[in-house]
């Protein structure tokens, strides 16, 4: 990213412990660059175990040239801090030099583990959400060793979804990531058809589960995401359901 860039740095935790995590704990930076990021922040809302929260930072690139590390940890409220082992981090690269095409795309499709289809709504399993209908599905939640699908095809068109012709596709390699590269700013549609040839013998029989508007479909799956110069979009998220019929 160019120098003085600001960005917005989002990480997913999981809480694998035993206890609650309070909104008495924090994220607290503990080593390499700061990034104009303040010392701590509280979370947001507790996370009891086996459930997830998402902690954001807005960031500042600094002004010179370079590659920064910045290191994190959580902090209990009796200050001892914890990680995942050790911090969790963010790295950037500040170069002045960037092309105008530099932005692109990436994220994932991966495979939204569920207990046995069957249960009753009121007694949803766990990794499940029951929809509205009664049907219970796949929670739409990327937790920590859920497998990725490989050999999907991701597309990518010009201008807002819905979208059907593609400028380009990509597809999924074996840790379930796509990237759409030398992207100029601009409205683009990264779309997911589970019926098209390419990806029917992939994908089916089975149903969304992210993004949240298709959970429990076999629709199109799309993500509108606009571009802004030098911009990397990388929250494209496609989350599959294969105990659905």
């Amino acid at each position: 990213m160019p120098p003085t860039f600001e960005f917005t740095k989002t990480w997913r935790l999981e809480n694998s412990g035993s206890c609650t995590w309070t909104t008495g704990y924090s994220l607290v930076f503990v080593s390499g660059d700061q990034l104009g990021a303040p010392d701590q922040v509280p979370l947001p809302t507790e996370v009891p175990p086996e459930s997830t929260v998402d902690l954001t930072l807005q960031m500042t690139a600094p002004d010179v040239d370079g590659t920064y590390r910045s290191e994190w940890m959580l902090e209990n409220e009796q200050g001892t801090q914890f990680g995942i082992p050790g911090p969790f981090w963010t790295q950037i690269q500040v170069t002045a030099a960037i092309p105008e095409n530099a932005a692109h795309i990436t994220g994932l499709v991966w495979s939204d583990l569920c207990s046995p289809p069957g249960a009753e709504a009121q007694d949803t399993p766990q990794g499940c959400v029951a929809l509205a209908d009664g049907v219970v599905i796949a929670d739409g939640i990327y937790d920590v060793g859920e497998p990725r699908v490989q050999g999907v095809t991701v597309s990518l068109a010009e201008g807002a979804c819905p979208a059907t012709t593609a400028v380009a596709t990509s597809t999924t390699t074996s840790d379930g990531r796509y990237r759409f590269t030398g992207l100029d700013a601009g409205t683009y549609c990264v779309f997911v058809d589970p019926g098209s040839s390419n990806n029917a013998g992939v994908l089916m029989p089975g149903a969304w589960s992210w993004p949240e508007d298709l959970q429990g479909t076999q629709d199109i799956a799309a993500y509108t995401i606009e571009l802004e110069p030098l911009l990397s979009a990388t929250d494209a998220y496609f989350g599959w359901d294969f105990q659905l019929e």
